[in-house]
């Protein structure tokens, strides 16, 4: 297996997975763990994304942390 370096290695490695399970040679409980793992690597990079624009409109504010005691 070829290292994923981008989001176009990870869509043709999903792409190729999703191959497998259609034709029966990947387990479909192994495809199920590839897209929840494929998922959480979204979710950080839309979190990092959300930051980066967040810090564009806020420009030198300060953002008090959030108190969980209350």
């Amino acid at each position: 297996m070829k290292d994923i370096k981008s989001t176009r290695d990870m869509r043709s490695f999903l792409l190729e997975q999703m191959q497998g399970v259609a034709e029966g040679t990947v387990d479909l409980g192994t495809a199920k763990g590839v897209a929840n793992l494929s998922q959480q690597v979204y979710n950080t990079i839309n979190i990092e994304l959300k930051v980066a624009q967040a810090k564009e409109k806020i420009k030198g504010l300060t953002i008090d942390s959030v108190n969980f005691d209350d």
